[in-house]
């Protein structure tokens, strides 16, 4: 699409870096990279192959096998092409379902002491939060008003704005490739809410309740994604101006090319927030990624309980940056999808570091709406500076807390 070619000429990639333990360069062009990890290659679409072009585009080639993409269509085109890897599939972050817990239902929000921004009228206003996930509910009342609009486009069946995607007013299905943005699983729902759920109708009091979403979906029904639509999503995301991009998925992918877009992002001044994993690992021996990248412009979340330790199913280590709540969060929720009681009320109970990272984005939002010329290093160093310090084996020894990172910024 055109968008594609407008945005990555002007970004140089870092070429051939390594994102996993061991990278290889076949004989056949040191332009194909290919992981040397097991679990990795487990990840890869049979007989499909990403490719980084010259003029920035990125596509998905296909053939029979490696041999024959490697002596056939990468020869070929070898003058026209940066890099290549295989095409790996990525998977969101599985999703806890809680129940029976009888405490508070926005403990997190003031776990975070998020309350002390509302006091001061700071809600995150004019920032934009790209949600890359599953999707949104946008009929769900406390999601009301909170969608970022496209407002050089209309839903008529053209690409009024010119950037290659029709009628994308609302946002973008990428699974579909359409406009038409739902919610598969539930899960964008529930992590949308953690940012930005309206406070004056029903229960969930978002963190950031000024902040636009701009919902993306390219995770499917079965909770699985690939690479390319990835990184269609975070290119798109870049395009419209978002400040912070939330990324609750991840898995054992090595891309290499999602490695670049993500680092790609840090002219533009935009942090991306992951979810750190729920297998209860230590990345740093046991890498799951996106999290374990370790880039400049990345925030990686553990997830925290409401007695102050960290979940038992949270990934940590010295890739980890922070702990955020994580363990009992109760979130906005699909109607058709609320099982977790006798009533669809709306509200489901999640646990997962898929609800600690949006806790993270919005708490950046919140930074920036008061600090708008603030970089993405100095609201890093805000969040991560301004921990409260507890028990958790992360880098920051620490967890999220929101007035102590308005001081790390002087606010």
């Amino acid at each position: 699409m055109d968008v594609l070619k407008k945005l990555l000429p002007a970004l140089l990639l870092v070429s051939g870096v390594a994102s996993c333990d061991k990278q290889e360069s076949t004989p056949a062009g040191s332009q194909f990279i290919k992981s040397g990890n097991e679990n990795c290659d487990q990840q890869q679409i049979p007989g499909e192959y990403l490719v980084y072009w010259q003029n920035g585009k990125v596509t998905v080639e296909k053939a029979t096998d490696e041999e024959s993409f490697l002596n056939q269509y990468l020869s070929d085109h070898q003058d026209e092409i940066i890099k290549a890897e295989p095409h790996y599939r990525v998977q969101m972050e599985e999703k806890i379902l809680e129940r029976g817990w009888g405490g508070e239902i926005n403990w997190g929000a003031y776990s975070v002491e998020a309350d002390w921004a509302w006091g001061k009228s700071q809600l995150g206003s004019e920032v934009i939060v790209a949600v890359i996930d599953s999707g949104l509910d946008r009929s769900h009342p406390q999601l009301q008003g909170v969608v970022a609009l496209n407002n050089q486009e209309e839903i008529n069946g053209l690409d009024d704005d010119g950037n290659g995607y029709v009628d994308d007013r609302y946002g973008y299905d990428f699974v579909a490739n359409s406009h038409d943005v739902k919610d598969y699983t539930g899960h964008g729902t529930h992590v949308a809410g953690v940012i930005a759920a309206r406070h004056d109708v029903g229960q969930v009091l978002g963190v950031a309740p000024g902040v636009k979403i701009l919902p993306l979906n390219f995770i499917n029904a079965n909770g699985g994604g690939n690479i390319i639509d990835a990184l269609n999503a975070i290119r798109y995301a870049a395009s419209r101006n978002v400040k912070v991009i939330n990324a609750s998925w991840g898995g054992e992918a090595c891309s290499t090319l999602l490695r670049d877009e993500i680092k790609a992002l840090i002219p533009q001044n935009i942090l991306f927030v992951a979810a750190a994993g729920n297998k209860g690992n230590d990345i740093s021996l046991r890498p799951e990624y996106p999290a374990a990248f370790a880039l400049d412009n990345m925030i990686t979340v553990g997830a925290s309980t409401y007695d102050n330790k960290t979940a038992g199913f949270s990934n940590w280590g010295v890739l980890v940056d922070i702990v955020a709540p994580g363990a009992n969060i109760f979130s906005t929720y699909p109607f058709d999808r609320d099982k977790d009681d006798s009533v669809a009320d709306g509200v489901t109970s999640l646990g997962g570091t898929s609800m600690a990272a949006p806790f993270v984005s919005a708490a950046a939002a919140l930074l920036w709406s008061q600090s708008p010329d603030a970089s993405y290093v100095e609201i890093k160093a805000a969040l991560l500076g301004g921990v409260m310090p507890g028990p958790y084996p992360v880098h920051s020894r620490g967890a999220l807390n929101i007035p102590r990172a308005m001081g790390g910024l002087g606010l």
